[in-house]
């Protein structure tokens, strides 16, 4: 069974605090993806279970284009994982309909 994560999040104690956790239920995590070409990229080498997406990855594109991106594909669970809150923001998240 395939039981790979992807992460997606511009923060290096964030993501190895995710990591942590998901391998200690015996997840693969894949991280140090930083920006939504990257994640594209491992998304379609790696073809995770599950992924995780910060919304502000400080680059042109943010993770609201990554879901938006996995909402097409409709192949992949993805859930935002972020601090992010300004109702702007919101607005464009609830339209690529995550999983949380």
């Amino acid at each position: 069974m395939n039981k790979k994560i992807l992460v997606v999040e511009d923060e290096s104690l964030i993501t190895l605090d995710i990591k942590l956790i998901f391998e200690k239920e015996g997840y693969e995590v894949i991280t140090n993806i930083k920006t939504v070409e990257n994640a594209i990229a491992s998304i379609i080498e790696h073809n995770p279970i599950l992924v995780l997406i910060d919304i502000n990855l400080n680059q042109n594109k943010d993770g609201v284009d990554l879901g938006t991106y996995l909402l097409a594909k409709n192949t992949i669970t993805y859930i935002y994982i972020t601090s992010f809150s300004n109702e702007v923001v919101l607005d464009r998240v609830i339209h690529t309909r995550p999983h949380g």
